[in-house]
């Protein structure tokens, strides 16, 4: 059964995905931002990941300049976690996925759709996300692990001296807010 999710006054993507990331055995994100405001939201998940063993994989992009340095930092604190960043500049392409896939005993429950790691996308910000569950067996959620593995294994694998470089071309490039 699949579920619609916004950001309203009763629900958000935020309790959806601290509910899942609570109960799965592991999980494999794919989101084209993380800024630090949405990594701060999600430190009780995190700290109960790692206490709990629960072993993730978050992948994300240098896309736009928009991923904050200081939350791939924090993310890096937590050693059950492999972080990789896929370079955009390396790759001549976009990247703008936002997939979040939690694995269960027999299934998959997979968050799809419009929000990135950030505290407004998961809060307030008009998202639209859809809650799936996928049997291990499902084509839709292989292909999707698969391509996630594919570009997972294409990317960079997010350590010190990847954010020393990445510091400094996030500070040249960071994206300028319009004003008229």
């Amino acid at each position: 059964m699949n579920s619609f999710i916004i950001n309203g006054s009763n629900s958000n993507f935020y309790t959806h995905f601290t509910e899942l990331i609570r109960e799965c055995k592991s999980f494999s994100f794919s989101v084209a931002f993380i800024n630090f405001s949405g990594v701060q939201l999600l430190l009780d998940s995190l700290e109960y990941c790692k206490k709990n063993k629960i072993k993730g994989k978050i992948l994300t992009s240098t896309y736009l300049s928009f991923t904050q340095p200081k939350a791939l930092e924090k993310i890096l604190e937590y050693e059950n976690i492999e972080l990789k960043i896929y370079d955009t500049n390396y790759f001549q392409k976009g990247f703008h996925t936002k997939a979040y896939i939690f694995e269960f005993e027999d299934d998959y429950k997979i968050l799809l759709g419009s929000s990135n790691i950030t505290a407004s996308a998961f809060k307030s910000n008009i998202e639209w996300n859809i809650k799936t569950i996928s049997k291990k067996y499902d084509i839709f959620a292989n292909e999707m692990l698969n391509e996630f593995d594919t570009l997972f294994k294409q990317s960079f694998k997010v350590d010190d001296k990847f954010i020393n470089q990445y510091k400094e071309f996030y500070a040249k490039n960071k994206i300028k807010a319009f004003s008229y």
